[in-house]
């Protein structure tokens, strides 16, 4: 088992916005590159934006959420977003050391990242090693998670690279980065 790339948005959803938001994900003209790439990322064959069919089956994607305090939703290229009261987790399989050190794969998360962030903000990077799914599910906001990340792992990276030589260095994942449009 490997540790997966996860972005952090500081978002806080509106749960009246929650029906359409399949269909804000599904125009293509928002996410051109997303849809373009997906099928490299993964060989999940989602093609469009879907909330799960057990919760569509049995509740509705409010009740889901006032419920449970957060609600997923699964797209192409095997990305799961995750929206809880003030943040919005994007999930993937793509590997945390092939973000950092594959130039090519770096390039395409960094563009997919901020293809969203149109949408939710600009993103922080970790590794899924972090756990910081666990903020998102308690509803916590984006300053208590940089708060923890300070308190457990120091100051943020400057640059992508530092968190690949970081790794390279210690075998750690220590290391994490909030974007900053000059990647």
């Amino acid at each position: 088992m490997g540790v997966n790339f996860t972005a952090l948005f500081d978002y806080s959803i509106n749960i009246s916005m929650l029906q359409s938001l399949p269909m804000l994900l599904n125009e293509k003209s928002n996410f051109q590159y997303l849809f373009n790439v997906a099928s490299s990322l993964d060989d999940v064959l989602i093609n469009n934006w879907e909330w799960p069919q057990d919760i569509v089956r049995h509740r509705s994607i409010e009740e889901e959420f006032e419920e449970e305090g957060f609600v997923s939703i699964a797209g192409p290229g095997g990305i799961v977003l995750y929206f809880g009261n003030h943040l919005c987790e994007l999930s993937s399989p793509i590997r945390w050391k092939a973000f950092l050190s594959d130039q090519l794969v770096q390039e395409k998360v960094i563009k997919i990242s901020l293809e969203f962030s149109k949408i939710f903000g600009l993103p922080l990077y970790a590794p899924d090693y972090f756990c910081l799914s666990s903020f998102l599910f308690d509803g916590n906001n984006m300053d208590d998670v940089k708060q923890y990340l300070i308190r457990k792992y120091g100051d943020a990276a400057n640059t992508i690279n530092e968190m690949w030589n970081d790794l390279k260095s210690s075998s750690e994942y220590k290391k994490y980065y909030f974007e900053t449009l000059k990647s």
